[in-house]
C-alpha cells in the first residue's frame, strides 16, 4: 500500500487496506494508509 500510494495511485491501495484492516484492526499505520489513500482519492469523510 505505501508503494501505491508513493506511486500516485492510491485508489488501488484502498481496497487492500481495506482487507488487511479487516483482518488487523489494531494496526495503527494500516489505519494511517487508508486515511491518507481515501484524502488523496477525495474520499473525504
Amino acid at each position: 500500500a505505501g508503494a501505491l500510494l508513493a506511486g500516485g495511485r492510491p485508489a488501488e491501495a484502498v481496497p487492500d487496506l481495506d482487507a488487511h484492516l479487516a483482518g488487523h484492526p489494531w494496526r495503527e499505520e494500516g489505519w494511517r494508509l487508508l486515511a491518507l489513500a481515501l484524502y488523496r482519492t477525495g474520499r473525504q469523510g
